[in-house]
């Protein structure tokens, strides 16, 4: 009986672990975004400037790929190449952040 409980105690501990582990990965990926959206924020960049910056091969920070995802940024062509602006749910996200 004390070992189940004490199995019990562990598997909520390490459920508790897990969650904290996943709302401080949240919050850096938020802050993250909001860096990304402020770099934007001023002008466009170019593409390649911005995959030099921000690209990652990490899965958990996966910043450039879910802003243009979620539509806070987008890419856009031109003849003197690429580039990489804001949209207008990015503007209203970095608002609302700030």
């Amino acid at each position: 009986m004390i070992m189940c409980a004490f199995g019990h105690a562990r598997e909520l501990s390490i459920l508790q672990h897990r969650r904290t582990v996943d709302e401080i990965i949240e919050l850096v990926n938020e802050d993250l975004t909001k860096q990304l959206l402020e770099w934007l924020e001023p002008a466009p960049r170019s593409y390649r400037e911005t995959m030099e910056a921000w690209r990652t091969s990490c899965p958990r920070l996966s910043i450039w790929e879910d802003a243009l995802a979620e539509g806070l940024v987008e890419v856009v062509g031109s003849d003197s190449g690429s580039f990489v602006r804001l949209t207008k749910g990015g503007h209203f996200w970095l608002q609302s952040k700030t």
